[in-house]
């Protein structure tokens, strides 16, 4: 559906008593000139056209920012004579302005403006303000006001910026950049419940809106619309990265743990459909709608094994190892495929990530399973088939005690003594033999800050102690397995205070 601008020029400037007002099907609002500014509505008339325009504009997106009672949830670039306003509400259906303007141009853009632009906030993200180009004059300032929330896009945004970066050009002329990923990373806390279920409403949308000063004078530029994930960018991949495909895993072939559950994180902004198939049978399928909302930024495919939907119906599971064997026969749904679909730019839904999932058995070890948060900021699983071994590593404080008491001394007393002492316990892991294509999850294991490992039935923050690894190859290694070791990320003796 089509969607509503309008472009309205002022080329001359305006005296006190002037008004224009902005009309959709759902309402209008009058911005009334005046000589002091008393209230949002007013502009106050400026030295000049272009300080007026400038005045005009600020009016306009400050009142629309908390006031959305005639659906103008906009954009502006403010042009050489005038503003443009993107209507991104589909909803309305005719925009329009009356009172002291010059020339206006209605029209219609088939898209709204870019706002499913992925933001991973552990690669910098350079907002560029100002256009050393432009016939407005010399850059001699900026200033960017970043809004960062949760909730709807543009809807929820809150009334006042969460951050206002000013800026004063040391060198005329010359455009300033604004690194909007380091202040967004410190709001993505990603988390894990004891049952090992993921928090999955972690993104968060990051909007931008630049103000350049050409000689002094305010000029609104196009705002920049951002999705924010604890993703990251490989030097090879450049800044402005993009998800690859609608499916977010690391890899292709997903190998888990027979009859265990899998997930499959999704690009909630593209993705269409899932299916999940066994020998071309179509086992799961889930429909996705997409309405803006920033839970819905990443989401996941689930395929439940049995004792999760016996806890997920708050029931009690039985345990046992024939009762173990007959729920991995029966009652866990096998699934090895996964297809992704998308629409493409007519609309019709394609496939855009196939993953292949291979189910293992071990009878032998207890398979550990992590979760970590990956290149994309989508939580991953990887299990870990064979063999571990803990091992605790203890640090300590000594002091030399005086032990002489009236020309005397105790000998069953301690002269080296211990001021404190504690543990951090480790894991060492084995994968089992995984197929080349895990190294790039292995890979993304490896850089993630973020670490789970499910442990003798709890699951337990961990950070990985290696810091280089060899990967492997099938022609140099035949077959793959990595040894992994794990430190948990806590101190053996609680001591938080």
């Amino acid at each position: 559906m089509a969607l509503k601008s309008l472009t309205f020029d002022i080329t001359s400037n305006k005296t006190a008593g002037d008004s224009i007002t902005i009309t959709t099907n759902f309402g209008s609002e009058t911005f009334d000139f005046v000589n002091v500014t008393t209230g949002a509505k007013f502009v106050e008339v400026g030295d000049t056209t272009a300080e007026t325009r400038s005045n005009l504009a600020k009016a306009v997106i400050k009142e629309l920012s908390i006031d959305f009672s005639f659906k103008l949830r906009e954009t502006f670039i403010q042009n050489d004579n005038g503003i443009t306003i993107y209507c991104l509400d589909e909803t309305v259906t005719s925009l329009d302005v009356t009172g002291d303007y010059d020339t206006k141009t209605q029209g219609e853009f088939n898209a709204g403006l870019q706002l499913d632009t992925p933001l991973f906030a552990r690669t910098p993200k350079f907002v560029i303000v100002g256009d050393e180009s432009s016939t407005l004059g010399s850059i001699t300032g900026a200033t960017a006001l970043v809004y960062i929330y949760k909730g709807e896009q543009i809807a929820d945004r809150p009334s006042e910026p969460t951050y206002s970066f000013n800026s004063i050009s040391n060198i005329s002329g010359e455009s300033l950049s604004y690194n909007v990923a380091e202040i967004a990373k410190d709001y993505l806390e990603y988390s894990i419940s004891s049952d090992g279920s993921t928090d999955e409403d972690v993104p968060y949308y990051v909007d931008v809106f630049p103000v350049v000063y050409y000689d002094g004078v305010e000029h609104y530029e196009n705002p920049h619309y951002f999705r924010a994930f604890l993703g990251y960018s490989y030097f090879e991949d450049g800044s402005d990265r993009d998800f690859d495909e609608a499916g977010l895993l690391s890899t292709n072939n997903l190998i888990i743990n027979k009859g265990a559950g899998l997930e499959m994180p999704v690009d909630g902004s593209s993705t269409s459909k899932v299916k999940m198939y066994y020998d071309n049978e179509v086992v799961l399928e889930e429909d996705y709608t997409y309405s803006g909302l920033s839970s819905e930024q990443i989401r996941y495919s689930k395929a439940y094994s049995f004792e999760e939907r016996v806890d997920l119906d708050s029931g009690t599971f039985e345990s046992g190892d024939c009762v173990e064997s007959k729920i991995i026969n029966e009652a866990t749904p096998s699934i090895n495929r996964i297809d992704v679909f998308a629409p493409n730019s007519d609309g019709v839904n394609v496939l855009s990530s196939r993953i292949n999932v291979i189910s293992q058995c071990e009878s032998k070890y207890e398979p550990i399973r992590l979760t970590f948060v990956n290149k994309n900021g989508a939580y991953e699983r990887m299990w870990f088939f064979k063999r571990s071994s803990k091992s605790t590593n203890v640090d300590k404080e000594e002091y030399k005690a005086n032990l002489w008491d009236k020309g005397a001394f105790d000998n069953t007393k301690h002269q080296n003594r211990v001021l404190t002492k504690n543990s951090v316990e480790s894991l060492s892991i084995n994968s089992g033999f995984y197929p080349e294509s895990v190294n790039e999850t292995i890979n993304q294991l490896l850089l993630s800050e973020q670490v789970w490992a499910e442990y003798e039935g709890r699951v337990i923050p961990v950070n990985i102690s290696d810091s280089s690894m060899e990967f492997k190859t099938s022609i140099n290694d035949k077959l793959i397995n990595y040894k992994i070791k794990l430190n948990f990320a806590f101190n053996h003796i609680n001591n938080i205070s």
